[in-house]
């Protein structure tokens, strides 16, 4: 590793490889702050997209907006000078670097929410190489974190997308432009049948996963049990405003 590369062989090999690494202490603890100060400020001042997904008004609440780097200030800057590109760079390959989305979750303490496992990609009316950035902002287990089902980037299979608040409603195989998209393995039924991915982390630390790559959310107990995502992709065609980086040529940015 040069000191120009953000990773090494053996991360850049396990990304390829299992569809999902985990990355030890990328993130500094001012750009930890950051975030954190920017879902605050879109708490205050939510945009048009933010969503409440637990279904129960009294309950605890498991919440998300998307589509709002161009509008907190805290969040754009991240997507511009913090390590997400460059180290997205070296996972693809490529450059240029797109930003196809910016979503963040937060769980308040007592949720028990939890997506169910799905594939990125069928939310994206993309091709190409895609991987997102999970970052979360306090510590996590690996058994209330992100899970992931080892080389399922690989099955050159697309499936279905999966309402959170509903789970997995029984479908049969669709045919949409010319393509087959089956409903995803309910993996939550019989999870020792598949090879899964988990990690314990620290502030700082990472994971950076193939859209592809079938997953499932994590569980956080905490009041600030928050993570914030970003959809980084290379060679896309794609909407948005331009988005400077430090790797000597533009992105776009894909909001």
């Amino acid at each position: 590793m040069n000191d120009a590369n953000l990773l090494t062989k053996d991360e850049i090999d396990a990304f390829r490889r299992d569809g999902a690494v985990v990355l030890r202490q990328k993130f500094s603890a001012d750009w930890i702050e950051l975030l954190r100060a920017g879902i605050d400020a879109d708490l205050q001042t939510p945009t048009e997209n933010f969503t409440r997904h637990t279904k129960d008004p009294d309950a605890p609440a498991y919440l998300e907006d998307f589509w709002a780097w161009s509008k907190i200030p805290q969040f754009e800057n991240f997507v511009r000078n913090s390590p997400c590109a460059p180290i997205a760079s070296e996972l693809l390959g490529a450059a240029p670097i797109n930003l196809v989305m910016d979503n963040w979750f937060l769980r308040e303490a007592g949720s028990t929410s939890r997506p169910p496992f799905h594939q990125d990609l069928s939310y994206f009316d993309f091709e190409g190489s895609m991987c997102v950035l999970w970052l979360p902002l306090e510590p996590v287990s690996k058994d209330n974190g992100i899970a992931f089902v080892r080389g399922s980037h690989l099955w050159d299979k697309l499936f279905m997308r999966v309402r959170f608040a509903d789970g997995h409603p029984s479908y049969e195989p669709t045919q949409v432009a010319g393509r087959t998209y089956h409903p995803p393995p309910d993996v939550n039924a019989d999870p020792g049948a598949y090879d899964l991915l988990q990690w314990d982390m620290e502030l700082g630390d990472c994971i950076y996963f193939d859209m592809r790559t079938l997953h499932r959310g994590a569980v956080l107990g905490h009041a600030h049990g928050n993570r914030a995502p970003l959809h980084p992709a290379h060679d896309r065609a794609g909407r948005g405003d331009p988005v400077s980086r430090r790797l000597g040529q533009g992105g776009t940015g894909a909001i």
